[in-house]
């Protein structure tokens, strides 16, 4: 056989080993203890120089006592990770928990609960042959298992992580018109009932694509505007995420002041002129708490000259 029909054979022999290998997951037949059913209501987490208590309150989850309003799709994650715990191996029948980090005092406890009653109690120890594997306890059972897709750091997230960054959320097509006035000079863009067809088509396109509103500034209605740039200012509020909450109150003057109107609801959001690590101060009566806001979220919005956003004359 050719030498060289040898050594590719051998090279993709390898690397079938090495898929093979790596899909493997030993014990893969140990029973698990089910998914449950039940949505929890109350989730717990306790460690050595940490907990976490998360409760739910109509269809929103609140966290610690602060009761901040959590993020559902994290919390939800969480959740499913402890109520569709995958089990790999059986390692031991007979406790021997402090070897695995899985005593009291060593592990991270995860408590999911229901009205009261505890759904499932996972303890989780130390890390197993790879990242994403943990030695577990269930339900304070003897036996110790080796599980799958959930680590210790992650099942302890820290509470401000967890929290619902999400300000408000407007619909681009939603706006009427918005008012900016940045630094005592007011810029008010009004939507025109009127549009044009979308740019930067080939005209074989310009049938099925959608067509661009116009926009006037009033006290400039004789500068052509480029919607392009009115609308990156837009989907900036679809939605608007807080960077962090600030634990300290505010100080400082108002910077720039933004006014979102649309025919069923005014939306207003105030940057003060504040920075801490290029993070600027905000408010908005869509949210109790102080939040912070990064520059290429803000900065869009300082306005200057209207002419920034004037239509170039080559753009078609």
């Amino acid at each position: 056989m050719n030498r060289k029909l040898l050594v590719s054979l051998g090279i993709v022999v390898f690397l079938i080993a090495v898929i093979v290998i790596n899909k493997w997951e030993p014990g893969s037949g140990v029973k698990g203890p089910g998914v449950i059913e039940t949505p929890a209501d109350e989730i717990s987490v306790r460690a050595e120089g940490y907990s976490l208590k998360l409760v739910k309150s109509g269809d929103r989850w609140l966290i610690n006592d602060q009761k901040y309003p959590a993020d559902t799709g994290l919390v939800t994650d969480l959740e499913k990770k402890v109520s569709e715990v995958k089990l790999l191996d059986l390692i031991s029948e007979k406790g021997y928990f402090n070897k695995y980090d899985l005593a009291e005092d060593k592990g991270v406890e995860v408590t999911l609960s229901a009205g009261g009653k505890q759904l499932r109690k996972l303890m989780i120890g130390k890390q197993g042959l790879t990242n994403s594997q943990v030695y577990v306890r269930i339900d304070d059972s003897n036996e110790v298992y080796l599980a799958s897709g959930l680590t210790s750091e992650e099942m302890r997230p820290e509470a401000d992580t967890l929290r619902d960054r999400k300000i408000l959320e407007v619909s681009v097509d939603e706006v009427a018109s918005f008012v900016i006035n940045y630094k005592g000079r007011e810029f008010f863009f009004l939507k025109e009932d009127k549009k044009v067809e979308a740019a930067d088509t080939q005209e074989d396109e310009k049938k099925s694509a959608p067509a661009e509103a116009l926009w006037v500034c009033k006290g400039f209605e004789s500068v052509k505007l480029d919607s392009r740039r009115i609308n990156n200012i837009l989907r900036s509020f679809s939605p608007l995420r807080a960077a962090s909450f600030p634990d300290t109150p505010v100080t400082g003057s108002i910077l720039c002041t933004v006014k979102i109107n649309t025919p069923g609801k005014e939306y207003n959001l105030k940057i003060y002129s504040k920075k801490e690590k290029e993070m600027y101060f905000a408010v908005s009566p869509e949210s109790p708490y102080v939040f912070t806001l990064g520059g290429w979220q803000t900065e869009k919005f300082f306005i200057k000259d209207i002419k920034d956003f004037e239509k170039k004359k080559d753009a078609k």
